[in-house]
């Protein structure tokens, strides 16, 4: 069973990888989108003990319970963006196998809007990080090593970027995604 899963995972990859669909733009708000994602990866975050954090520094009375008030919206296909934060999620939570915090914070910066993914993990090595948005490269027995270069890629056709570093606000003990997208 978890056989067939880990191939649908890397048809999907390799598919995603040369290209996928056509991107279809569109406003996404990126708090809901990773409202999403985070409710969607909840049951696997308690089986690891991670507790989930999300704040929204500019919003406008903004909750978990009432997503949509944070008017952070972004031009992008959304659900290449969910596949972008289902990815970073997905490796902090590998980054965290004997529990931890996930940070999510998403703000408005000049022309910019951020999404910061911090966790208190493991962390990244320097001498992995040069490596991590290749294609194939991975450190996990499982995966394809696409995920990290299909987010890269996503986030480009936008005229976005990402970078992987040590999280600051723990110091220097976990990694901190940060996600750069033009504000629409």
């Amino acid at each position: 069973d978890s056989q067939i899963t880990n191939l649908q995972k890397i048809a999907v990859d390799f598919h995603e990888f040369t290209r996928g669909r056509q991107s279809i733009l569109e406003e996404c708000n990126l708090e809901t989108v990773m409202l999403e994602v985070l409710d969607l990866n909840s049951a696997w975050a308690k089986e690891l003990n991670i507790k989930i954090e999300m704040e929204t520094p500019n919003a406008d009375e903004s909750s978990p319970e009432n997503p949509g008030n944070n008017k952070i919206t972004v031009l992008a296909d959304c659900m290449k963006l969910h596949r972008v934060f289902t990815n970073i999620v997905s490796n902090a939570f590998q980054a965290m196998p004997e529990g931890g915090t996930l940070t999510v914070s998403i703000y408005n910066q000049d022309n910019w809007v951020i999404v910061e993914i911090r966790d208190t993990g493991v962390g990244i090595p320097e001498d992995v990080r040069a490596h991590l948005f290749e294609p194939y490269f991975t450190t996990r027995s499982k995966g394809t090593g696409l995920g990290l270069a299909i987010t890269k890629r996503v986030l480009e056709e936008i005229n976005g970027s990402i970078t992987l570093e040590p999280n600051k606000y723990t110091g220097g003990i976990g990694t901190t995604a940060i996600i750069r997208i033009p504000f629409s």
